[in-house]
């Protein structure tokens, strides 16, 4: 065993013998040859790729230019622009379903806003409810208004804007300081 042990020191693994080596280099070598000329020439020779706006690459717009227009021809074959649409729901039916899911949303809010603001000194709470009130006329004004005119979108946007605005005003908790009309 001893023999085994002398044989072992004499030979070194290689590659505690090449990481002494490589510390024995010095930190930064230096080139026997100045390199720079050859590279230039080699970038010199080499030719350079220029840009171009449309070049050899105009396949991507020509397709996407296709699907545009295939899918505007789909769109205009198959709606037609004078005949009424069949699948429109009667405008009572529809005003009526939305305004039940509204209530719906509503209802449980109007009671956890008196809740939340039952602190707020009676005239911040006049003037919160004088809004709420103002919203509700106003939302009854519009579902009118939607019933003689179905086919007006902007009625029907102006709705989903005020009812949004109302369920805003009620989650609002205007005890906190800070908060204001």
């Amino acid at each position: 065993m001893a023999n085994d042990r002398a044989d072992g020191q004499d030979q070194e693994p290689t590659d505690l013998m090449l990481a002494r080596e490589i510390r024995k280099l010095d930190a930064e070598i230096q080139p026997t040859r100045d390199l720079w000329p050859s590279i230039e020439r080699n970038i010199s020779q080499t030719p350079q790729r220029r840009k171009t706006e449309f070049g050899n690459n105009w396949m991507p717009y020509a397709v996407a230019a296709s699907l545009v227009i295939a899918i505007s021809s789909l769109m205009l074959s198959t709606v037609d622009r004078n005949q009424p649409s069949s699948l429109l729901m009667p405008a009572s039916y529809t005003i009526d379903s939305v305004s039940a899911g509204y209530l719906k949303v509503r209802n449980p809010l109007v009671e956890q806003f008196a809740d939340t603001n039952k602190h707020l000194a009676p005239e911040t709470l006049d003037d919160l409810y004088r809004n709420i009130e103002i919203i509700e006329a106003a939302r009854r004004d519009i579902e009118l208004q939607v019933r003689q005119n179905p086919e007006n979108t902007r009625l029907v946007e102006m709705l989903m804007r005020l009812h949004r605005q109302e369920i805003d005003l009620l989650k609002q908790d205007y005890s906190q300081a800070g908060l204001s009309l």
